[in-house]
């Protein structure tokens, strides 16, 4: 089983990982943001939200 995760980075939103058949519960997504960009996205769905600031403020 092979679990390794290629995605193109792209602006804004990019969905890494969606519940499939190895991980059901786990949503997994990248924003990226440019210096004064907001972002106005799609809506939790009563989901717990985990953020990682790499770099900037927030």
């Amino acid at each position: 089983m092979n679990l390794k995760i290629r995605q193109k980075l792209e602006k804004g939103y990019v969905s890494i990982i969606e519940g499939n058949e190895w991980i059901k519960l786990i949503y997994l997504g990248l924003l990226k943001l440019k210096k004064g960009e907001k972002f106005d996205g799609p809506a939790l769905n009563d989901r717990e939200t985990a953020l990682v600031i790499l770099s900037g403020n927030c």
